[in-house]
C-alpha cells in the first residue's frame, strides 16, 4: 500500500522543466556564483558555470551608464539582443536624439543599436516602463509593463504579457496573469519565449504561487500554454548562482539549445530537431555528430548511420558504418565492427566441445573391457 501511494504521488507531481541555459539580470549589485554583476549587466547560468555576457551580438556590446538598471532583456539565437532600462540612457551609435527611455525597446545587431519600439509613439502615458521583454520567432515583441496600460486597443495589467506586431501595431494578450491566478499585488518583471516548444519563461517581483508551484522573486517559472502546467525552471536561491536575499531577478532570456535555435549549426543543410538526424531531441546539445557528419571518421571505408546520405543531399556516399547505431552517436567506433562478441562465443563453444571430448575419452579408458 505504501509503495502504491508513493507511485501515485510521483505521478501526480509536476514534471521538472527541461534543463536550459538562462541569461539573467538582477535589480541590485550581486555576487552570483563568484561573478560580481551590477544591474546593468547580464550573466549566463547553465547549471554548471556562470559567465558574464555582452549586451549585444559580440563583446564588448552596449555599455549602459552608471545608475541604470537593465529591466528587460532577450537574446536571439543569432546573438542580437533587445532590451529596456529603468531610466533614460544615452547610447552610442543610436540615431538622433541618441537616447532611449524606460518605455522604449532597443535592438542591437551587427549594424549597431536602434529603437524598435517607442512607448511615446505607441501612446503610452509618460512614466510607464517596459519591465519584461521577449521575442517571438517572427519578430513580434512580448511586452509587460510596470503598470496597467492600453496598447493596440488591448488593456494590459502589470501581471500580463502582450504580443505586439511591430509592423501593424496589432496587440493580443498571450499571458493573462489574473486569469492564471497570479496575485494582483505581483508584477511580472521577466519573460522569455522558449523557441523549441513554445513555453513561456516568466518571473515576478515577489513571492507567490501559481498552479501548484510556489516561487520567489529570484525564480523563473516555465509555463506550457498547451497544457496550462507550470514547473520551476530556475530556483535562484538553490541554483549555483545562489541569489542573495533582496536581489530580484528582473530579466531573463532562455538560451536555445543548438537543436532548437533555428540555425544550421553544423552546415549540413538541416536545421534543428527533428529535421537534423543528429538531434535526438530539441534539447540535444549539438547538431554535429560523428555518426551524421558525412565523414569516415574511423577510416574503415564506411560512413555514418546512413552511408552519409543525410549530409549529401539524400544520396548515400557509401555503406553505413556498423559502429553507428543511431544518428546522434558520438563515435563511429563506439561499437566493434569485427564481431569480437561472436568470435569469443565461437571460441568458448570450441573450448567446451574439446573439454567434453576429453571427459568422454577419460571415461572410455576407465571402463573395463
Amino acid at each position: 500500500m505504501k509503495t502504491a501511494l508513493v507511485l501515485l504521488a510521483l505521478l501526480a507531481a509536476p514534471a521538472a522543466a527541461r534543463a536550459q541555459s538562462l541569461e539573467l539580470s538582477s535589480d541590485t549589485t550581486s555576487n552570483l556564483g563568484g561573478i560580481a554583476i551590477d544591474p546593468r549587466q547580464v550573466v549566463e547560468d547553465d547549471g554548471a558555470t556562470i559567465v558574464a555576457t555582452a549586451l549585444g551580438p559580440s563583446a564588448p556590446g552596449i555599455a549602459l551608464p552608471d545608475g541604470a538598471n537593465l529591466t528587460a532583456f532577450e537574446r536571439l539565437p543569432t546573438g542580437e539582443v533587445v532590451f529596456s532600462t529603468d531610466v533614460t540612457v544615452a547610447i552610442a551609435g543610436l540615431a538622433a536624439p541618441g537616447v532611449a527611455g524606460p518605455s522604449d525597446v532597443v535592438r542591437v545587431d551587427d549594424q549597431g543599436p536602434a529603437v524598435v519600439f517607442s512607448g511615446a509613439q505607441a501612446g503610452l502615458p509618460e512614466g510607464v516602463a517596459v519591465d519584461a521583454l521577449g521575442l517571438e520567432s517572427d519578430g513580434d515583441l512580448l511586452l509587460s509593463f510596470d503598470t496597467s496600460v492600453e496598447i493596440g486597443g488591448v488593456a494590459v495589467d502589470d501581471e500580463d504579457v502582450v504580443r505586439l506586431d511591430l509592423a501593424s501595431g496589432t496587440a493580443s494578450i498571450v499571458y493573462d496573469g489574473s486569469a492564471q491566478g497570479v496575485s494582483a499585488d505581483l508584477d511580472l518583471d521577466a519573460v522569455s519565449r522558449r523557441l523549441g516548444d513554445g513555453h513561456l519563461l516568466v518571473s515576478f517581483d515577489g513571492s507567490g504561487s501559481v498552479g501548484s508551484v510556489r516561487f520567489d522573486d529570484e525564480d523563473v517559472l516555465d509555463w506550457d500554454p498547451a497544457s496550462d502546467v507550470y514547473v520551476l525552471a530556475y530556483d535562484g536561491s538553490a541554483a549555483r548562482a545562489a541569489w542573495p536575499a533582496g536581489a530580484d531577478l528582473d530579466a531573463v532570456s532562455g538560451v536555445p539549445a543548438p537543436c532548437e535555435n533555428g540555425l544550421d549549426d553544423d552546415g549540413d543543410g538541416l536545421v534543428d530537431y527533428p529535421a537534423d538526424p543528429a538531434c535526438k531531441s530539441a534539447s540535444w546539445a549539438s547538431e554535429d555528430a560523428a555518426c551524421q557528419n558525412g565523414v569516415d571518421d574511423d577510416r574503415d571505408g564506411y560512413i555514418d548511420f546512413d552511408g552519409g546520405a543525410s549530409s549529401n543531399g539524400g544520396i548515400a556516399i557509401t555503406t553505413p558504418d556498423r559502429g553507428c547505431t543511431k544518428a546522434w552517436g558520438s563515435s563511429e567506433t563506439a561499437s566493434s565492427h569485427c564481431g569480437l562478441g561472436a568470435e569469443v562465443a565461437l571460441a568458448l563453444a570450441l573450448v567446451r566441445l574439446g573439454a567434453k571430448r576429453v571427459r568422454r575419452a577419460r571415461r572410455d579408458r576407465a571402463e573395463p573391457v
